[in-house]
């Protein structure tokens, strides 16, 4: 989450690049919601859709926090 700020200078494969493997990551935890939106901007980031990118991005840091609370909620639980 700390490059994604400096993610929408980056060039466009580059953004491709760093979005996927934050997706593959959401994934192995579980975290389908924040994976979508994740997959979402790097297939905008592929098309260059500079508009459609920078959206998806903006969701990011809600869906962030959203994951990390249910993680903690449940390394709490156990």
């Amino acid at each position: 989450m700390k490059k994604l700020p400096t993610l929408t200078q980056a060039p466009a494969d580059q953004q491709a690049i760093e979005l996927h493997h934050f997706a593959g990551s959401s994934a192995t935890f579980g975290a389908v919601a924040l994976q979508t939106a994740l997959c979402r901007a790097e297939a905008a980031a592929l098309r260059l859709d500079q508009n459609a990118f920078k959206t998806e991005l903006a969701t990011l840091p809600a869906l962030w926090q959203a994951t990390m609370d249910e993680i903690t909620s449940r390394r709490r639980a156990a």
